[in-house]
């Protein structure tokens, strides 16, 4: 559906990683269990991040030129 006029984009549910950063460093407990409930965890999401950017700087030609907390989305099925 994209050309070069054109571009689609979706909405995607989930948690800026730098809310979830936030949310772990004031150890909000509330929130970290009503995350866990969606199968979010830092601990989960971090082992992710680090197999991501392995991934992405050893073995494929794709890279994120940008990958701070605020341009990193982590959805509510655990996914980033």
């Amino acid at each position: 559906l994209c050309s070069d006029e054109v571009l689609v984009s979706n909405f995607v549910n989930g948690i800026w990683l730098q809310d979830l950063i936030a949310i772990k460093s004031n150890a909000d407990r509330g929130t970290l269990n009503y995350l866990a409930t969606m199968n979010i965890t830092p601990e989960k999401v971090a082992r992710r991040l680090l197999r991501t950017f392995y991934w992405s700087t050893f073995e494929t030609l794709f890279y994120h030129a940008d990958p701070h907390p605020g341009n990193i989305l982590v959805r509510f099925d655990g996914q980033l």
